[in-house]
């Protein structure tokens, strides 16, 4: 399986791939999760400067929802994006990334999948656009805490945000990439 075991038994999974820099501000995702326990696991697909500290502060938290799943090919990604139940999108707030439009929203959208965008501008303009999830600001760690344990009894609110992205995504990127 493509999951660890902990988190293919968990009620929700949250997923975040991509580089672990510091403009992603991860902590705040590993922080949430640890506040909400082992409903929910963080499952974290890249590696980056920042991996060390992540999985330090994972350790510091006593955090076993969240796991490191290190680099991947890009052939098990679709595969991978498709296993979990919500994906998170973080970037810090400054002038250059509000503009900045990670690559991740429109292959999550094209997954069916509902993204959580921790991030300002463009990229959580686009997911609230799209209904397709939900946005934050980066940083706010009890505001992710709180939203993921609502998810856990709404899981059709899931289902709807997924449909949603599918739909934006064929409407708004899909034509334009043909």
């Amino acid at each position: 399986d493509l999951l660890p075991a902990a988190a293919r038994e968990a009620d929700l999974v949250l997923m975040y791939a991509g580089a672990m820099g510091h403009v992603q501000r991860l902590d705040t995702a590993i922080r949430a999760a640890a506040a909400v326990g082992s409903a929910v696991h963080l499952v974290m697909v890249g590696t980056g400067v920042a991996g060390a500290e992540l999985r330090s502060l994972t350790g510091e938290l006593r955090a076993s929802n969240v796991h490191f799943l290190g680099h991947r090919p890009a052939e098990l990604m679709g595969d991978l994006t498709s296993a979990a139940d919500l994906h998170l999108v973080s970037l810090a707030d400054t002038p250059l990334l509000r503009v900045t439009m990670p690559s991740k929203i429109l292959s999550v959208m094209a997954s069916a999948r509902p993204i959580v965008a921790m991030c300002a501008g463009d990229a959580a303009r686009v997911v609230e656009a799209a209904q397709a999830g939900v946005s934050f600001v980066p940083g706010d760690v009890d505001g992710l805490a709180d939203r993921l344990r609502s998810l856990l009894s709404m899981p059709e609110q899931l289902t709807a945000w997924g449909g949603a992205a599918r739909s934006y995504y064929e409407t708004e990127f899909a034509r334009s990439l043909a």
